[in-house]
């Protein structure tokens, strides 16, 4: 997904479904840190666009967990204080 998470090792902010044949890389985490060190030119540019990605997908609230429950309830505020914890964006809907 070129997601910043991948290298930090936390949950990533979006998933993705292809609707139609696609080609992908999948690269696992230890030998993208493996490149991104080795290359470091490269390695500069991939961190950069992925930390720009990151930062647009949390200034327009896309991805993360969605909660559903009323703003007031106990265990709605337990767990978006568990996500803001873990850095997890929140998403919040209620009835």
């Amino acid at each position: 997904m070129g997601e910043l998470a991948q290298l930090a090792d936390r949950p990533s902010l979006v998933d993705a479904y292809a609707q139609e044949r696609v080609e992908a890389l999948i690269i696992p985490q230890e030998r993208l840190q493996a490149l991104l060190i080795g290359e470091a030119y490269l390695g500069e540019r991939i961190r950069r666009a992925m930390i720009l990605r990151r930062v647009g997908l949390l200034e327009t609230g896309a991805g993360g967990p969605v909660i559903v429950g009323r703003a007031e309830d106990g265990d709605v505020l337990r767990l978006e204080g568990f996500l803001r914890r873990k850095r997890q964006s929140v998403s919040e809907t209620g009835p």
